[in-house]
C-alpha cells in the first residue's frame, strides 16, 4: 500500500448517514454509507463505469432507511455480506415505488404476508433469482425476532428454477490455456527485456545526465525498486521525477485489456520488474484452469510460514506434488495434484509469482510493520482495516502494483471476479476462439471448477475420483451434482459406451462381471492375465483378507448373491470363509475407523441392526487377534486423516 505523508491519529469525520461497522465475525471494520436510502439516487449521479449496472433510480425513504441502518448495526455483517444486503434493499425501494397499490410502508414492521408474496412475484418478473427473496426474508425475520420475538409472516422462498448450465467445452478451454501460456511467455520476455536494458544502462542522475536513454531509465527503476516500491513523493526525494516522462521508454508488451498508458511513465516502466493487475490476472487464470479451483479457492493460497503449507511433496515421485488450500469459509482442505518441473503447471505458476512479486510483498510487509507500530499508540478503524488487508496481502501470490497510484500494492480479492470475467472473455474474443467455442463467451471464475469435475468424470467414469475433483464430502452430494440435466447430457457418451460393453459381455459370457466391465471401459480390452487374476480365488478382498470360496458366500452374509459371480459384499470378518493374514491389521483398522467416522452421520435407529453395525462388531472382534498397540496406532492415524480431510472414508450404504 502507498505510504502517505503522515499517518492518521484518529478516524476522519464521517458524512451524514455514514457509520463505521465492526463485523461480528472478526473481519475488519468498514464505513457503511446509507445516503442513497435516505436521499435517493439517480443513474446520472453515478460514475460511468457503474451506470450500466444500475437498474433504475430509487427514491429516498428516511424512516425506512433509519430502521434499516439500525438493523445493520445490530446484525454487524462483514463488508461483503453488507454489500450484498444493500443490493437487496435497493430493490426493496424499487419494489415499493412500483407497487403503490399495496399497503404503505414506513417501517420494516409494516411488511406483511401480502408484501412478501408480491415481492417474490416482482423479483420473478424482473428476472431476479430467489436468492434476493431469501436475503430479504432473512432481514425482515431478524427485525421481527428482535422487536416482537417471532419471525415475519413471509412465506418460504420458492424452489430454485432448474437452469441449464453451459456445457464445458474442454477443447475450447485447452485452446484458451495455450493462448494464456503465450501471454505468459510474452510477459517473461518483457521482464527479460527490462533486465537487459537495465544491465546496459547507467544512473541518469549523474553529471552526464542521460534521461533520454531508455536503458538508463530502466536501470534507475530497477535500482530504486529492487527492495520496495516508491510512491511519487519518495521518488521525488530520490531525484527520480523524470521517470514519469511518458515519451521515453516503457515495455513493448501490453497484457490483455491494458491500454497504451500501461507502458508509459513510471508505473509503466515498473512493469518491467513488477506485475500490474492484468499481468497477474494472466497467471491467476492459468492457475485456475489447471487446478479447477474457483476464484475463492485460488485466493486462499497461503505463502506464510517458514515451512510452506500451500504444497506437499509426493511420496511416489519427486516430480509430483499436491497443491493444498484451506477454505476457511467451509473449514476444510482442498487438494490438487501438480507436477513440479513444468513451468505452467500449478506449482510452477505459484513459484514464479512468488519470485516475481517479491518486491511487492516486501513493500506490503514494510507498510504493515509501520502501521502495526502506529496502531499500538493510535488505534483507529481506518488503520485497523488497512492492517487486515495487508496481513492478507503478504500471504498472497496474486499481488500487483496500481497503474493509477504509483507505488501502491494491491491484491486480487473476491470482488475482482467481474474484472477477471471480462479479462478472460477479452482473451478468448481477441484470439478468435469464440466463434468455434461459444462456451468461452460465458466463461466465469466459477466454471473452471465445473470443467475440472466433468473432465474427471468423463475421463475416468469413477465416482470416487470425481468426488476428489469436486471435493465433495461424500458420494451423496456428488450424485446430486451429476444428476442435473446438463450433466446427464454431458455424460451421454459415457453411458452409450457402457451400454455397448454390457451388450457384448452378455453375448459372450452370459453373466455380467462389474470388474470386467470397468476394465474394458477404461482399457478397451481385457487381457488373459487380467481375466485369470479376476478368477483367482486366492486374491485378497478389500479388507486385506483372503477368501476360501468367493464364488459361493454364505446366504447370511450375501443373501442376494448371484451364482457364478464373485462375492460383492466382502464383509469378510463376519464370514466363516474369511482368512486373516498378519498384514491384514492395517486395512481392518482403517475400515473400523471409516465405519466409526460414517456412523456419526447415521441416526441411531438406522445404524442399529444394519449390516454396517454387524461389520463394525465383527471387525472389532477380529482385531483382538492382533497387537492392541499396533491396532490403536493404525486406527488413530486413519481417524486423524479423516478428520483433517487428508483421507476419505469408504462410503457405502448398508445392505440390510
Amino acid at each position: 500500500m502507498r505510504k502517505p505523508r503522515t499517518l492518521p491519529t484518529s478516524d476522519a469525520a464521517l458524512k451524514p448517514h455514514q457509520v463505521w461497522i465492526r463485523p461480528s465475525n472478526g473481519k475488519p471494520p468498514f464505513v457503511a454509507d446509507y445516503t442513497e436510502l435516505y436521499e435517493g439516487r439517480k443513474r446520472v449521479d453515478l460514475p460511468l463505469r457503474l451506470q450500466r449496472l444500475w437498474r433504475s433510480d430509487i427514491l429516498g425513504m428516511p424512516l425506512l432507511a433509519a430502521e434499516f441502518e439500525t438493523l445493520m448495526g445490530e446484525l454487524a455483517y462483514d463488508e461483503i455480506a453488507h454489500r450484498n444486503t444493500m443490493v437487496v434493499w435497493r430493490d426493496v425501494h424499487r419494489f415499493i415505488q412500483e407497487r403503490p397499490d399495496l399497503p404503505g410502508i414506513t417501517s420494516i414492521a409494516d411488511f406483511n404476508e401480502l408484501h412478501g408474496k408480491a415481492f417474490k412475484q416482482w423479483l420473478f418478473d424482473s428476472g431476479l433469482g430467489q436468492t434476493m427473496y431469501r436475503r430479504f426474508k432473512r432481514l425482515v425475520d431478524a427485525y421481527f425476532l428482535k422487536r416482537f420475538g417471532r419471525p415475519s409472516a413471509f412465506a418460504a422462498r420458492d424452489k430454485d428454477q432448474r437452469k441449464e448450465i453451459p456445457e464445458p467445452d474442454l477443447r475450447g478451454l485447452q485452446r484458451l490455456t495455450l493462448v494464456l501460456r503465450h501471454e505468459a511467455r510474452m510477459q517473461k520476455y518483457m521482464c527479460a527485456e527490462g533486465e537487459a536494458l537495465a544491465d546496459s544502462g547507467s544512473d541518469p542522475r549523474g553529471v552526464n545526465g542521460g534521461w533520454n536513454f531508455e536503458a538508463n531509465q530502466a536501470w534507475l527503476v530497477r535500482h530504486l525498486t529492487k527492495e520496495i516500491l516508491f510512491d511519487r513523493e519518495q521518488l521525488q526525494k530520490k531525484n527520480g521525477n523524470k521517470l514519469h516522462d511518458k515519451s521515453v521508454g516503457g515495455p513493448s508488451y501490453l497484457s490483455p485489456t491494458q491500454s497504451p498508458q500501461a507502458a508509459a511513465g513510471y508505473v509503466g516502466k515498473l512493469r518491467w520488474f513488477h506485475p500490474a493487475k492484468a499481468d497477474t490476472a494472466t497467471f491467476l487464470w492459468l492457475f485456475m484452469l489447471h487446478t479447477g479451483f474457483n476464484l475463492a479457492s485460488a485466493l486462499e493460497i497461503d505463502l506464510s510460514g517458514d515451512v510452506p503449507i500451500w504444497w506437499q511433496p509426493s511420496l511416489q515421485h519427486g516430480d509430483h506434488c499436491v497443491i493444498a488450500v484451506f477454505k476457511e469459509r467451509v473449514g476444510k482442505w482442498v487438494f490438487r495434484p501438480s507436477k513440479v518441473r513444468p513451468e505452467y503447471h500449478a506449482f510452477g505458476i505459484i513459484t514464479y509469482m512468488v519470485e516475481r512479486t517479491k518486491g511487492l510483498r516486501a513493500t506490503a510487509t514494510a507498510r504493515l510493520e509501520e502501521l502495526e507500530c502506529h496502531y499500538r499508540d493510535h488505534p483507529t478503524n481506518i488503520i485497523e482495516a488497512e492492517i487486515a488487508y495487508l496481513q492478507s496481502a503478504v500471504k498472497s501470490p496474486w499481488l500487483y502494483h496500481s497503474l493509477a497510484d504509483a507505488g501502491k500494492v494491491e491484491m486480487f480479492t473476491g470482488s475482482d471476479s467481474g474484472f477477471l470475467n471480462d479479462f478472460i472473455r477479452h482473451v478468448a474474443a481477441s484470439s478468435d476462439l469464440v466463434d468455434d467455442h461459444p462456451y468461452l463467451r460465458t466463461l466465469v471464475t466459477t466454471q473452471s471448477r465445473d470443467a475440472m469435475i466433468n473432465f474427471t468424470h468423463k475421463r475416468t467414469g469413477e465416482a470416487h475420483l470425481t468426488a476428489l475433483a469436486a471435493q465433495h464430502s461424500d458420494t451423496s452430494s456428488l450424485r446430486y451434482y451429476l444428476a442435473r440435466s446438463a450433466n446427464r447430457k454431458r455424460n451421454f457418451g459415457t453411458v452409450n459406451d457402457l451400454v455397448g460393453v454390457v451388450i457384448n459381455e452378455i453375448r459372450e459370457n452370459q453373466v455380467l462381471d462389474p470388474a470386467r466391465i470397468k476394465i474394458i471401459r477404461m482399457r478397451g480390452e481385457i487381457t488373459a492375465e487380467q481375466e485369470a487374476r479376476l478368477a483367482d480365488v486366492r486374491h485378497r478382498t478389500r479388507l486385506g483378507m483372503g477368501c476360501k470360496n468367493p464364488l459361493t458366500p454364505p446366504k447370511k452374509v450375501a443373501p442376494h448373491h448371484v451364482s457364478g459371480q464373485l462375492c460383492r459384499e466382502q464383509r469378510c470378518t463376519g464370514c466363516e470363509l474369511g482368512v486373516v493374514f498378519p498384514e491384514s491389521v492395517m486395512p481392518l483398522a482403517y475400515t473400523l475407523a471409516d465405519l466409526h467416522y460414517e456412523k456419526r452421520s447415521y441416526p441411531l435407529a438406522s445404524w442399529k441392526g444394519s449390516s454396517l453395525e454387524d461389520e463394525e462388531r465383527s471387525i472389532s472382534e477380529t482385531l483382538k487377534l492382533f497387537d492392541p498397540k499396533l491396532v490403536r496406532d493404525y486406527y488413530q492415524d486413519r481417524t486423524e486423516a479423516l478428520q483433517n480431510g487428508k483421507a476419505r472414508s469408504f462410503h457405502v450404504y448398508p445392505s440390510y
